[in-house]
């Protein structure tokens, strides 16, 4: 990330643990990082890793195919191990979606699994 983007607001997907959200608020204390994810246990589990590591993060509960957010609200969008999940109208949905929350310019990264 360049150092534009020490104080962009990103939203990464919680997907599990909540190890990305944490990881990029440690490396980018500037940033407001945003989690998302449908499953409560997920974000009590982010949560308490957020709190272990004493960084403040805003973690809600949603879906990437119907985001919460405004549009051009997020600098970057970052989904990690979750679209493999989705049907192919909910992949285009998520799509859809995250075009409409990035501000003009935004980037958009995710990390796929492979199997």
């Amino acid at each position: 990330m360049s150092k534009a983007e020490l104080t962009s607001r990103g939203f990464p997907d919680t997907r599990g643990t909540g190890t990305l959200v944490v990881k990029l608020k440690r490396q980018y204390g500037a940033a407001q990082v945003v989690g998302l994810d449908p499953d409560p246990k997920a974000l009590r589990r982010a949560r308490l890793k957020a709190a272990r590591a004493a960084v403040s993060l805003q973690l809600d509960q949603g879906v990437a195919d119907e985001l919460p957010y405004k549009q051009d609200s997020f600098d970057r969008v970052v989904s990690s191990f979750m679209f493999h999940n989705l049907n192919q109208q909910e992949q285009e949905n998520m799509l859809r979606e995250v075009l409409r929350v990035l501000k003009p310019n935004g980037g958009f990264a995710q990390k796929v699994a492979t199997y």
